[in-house]
């Protein structure tokens, strides 16, 4: 059963919020936990949150990243496969990030909207 770890703020927008529900509302072939950043939720800080999960992240197949803040804790945790899904059109240095990170992690991003994948 492959294990994937859900990280999004904790406070999200209500696209990302029907996501991260519908994602882990689907039982079976995935054993998913959620993981939410930000104050009130799972973890505090950016920071601080990729620093618990560093070990943790060797146990988990795959981390979805909702939005920007959950996908850097999920590059400096050092999860190996990342999908990022973008909650806000990325701006240019978003983009230069994820070109710089993808040589060095098995990274998927799946786009809400087709002018955003451009």
């Amino acid at each position: 059963m492959a294990r994937i770890l859900l990280l999004h703020d904790a406070v999200p927008d209500y696209q990302t919020a029907r996501a991260a529900e519908a994602v882990a509302a689907r039982p079976g072939a995935f054993e998913i936990e959620t993981g939410t950043i930000g104050a009130g939720g799972t973890h505090r800080a950016t920071l601080s949150a990729a620093w618990r999960l560093h070990n943790p992240a060797k146990e988990f197949d795959l981390a979805h990243a909702l939005g920007g803040r959950a996908l850097v804790v999920a590059a400096l945790a050092g999860f190996r496969q990342i999908v990022h899904s973008p909650t806000e059109f990325p701006s240019p240095k978003r983009i230069a990030w994820l070109r710089a990170l993808a040589p060095y992690r098995d990274l998927r991003i799946v786009c809400p909207t087709a002018t955003m994948h451009r």
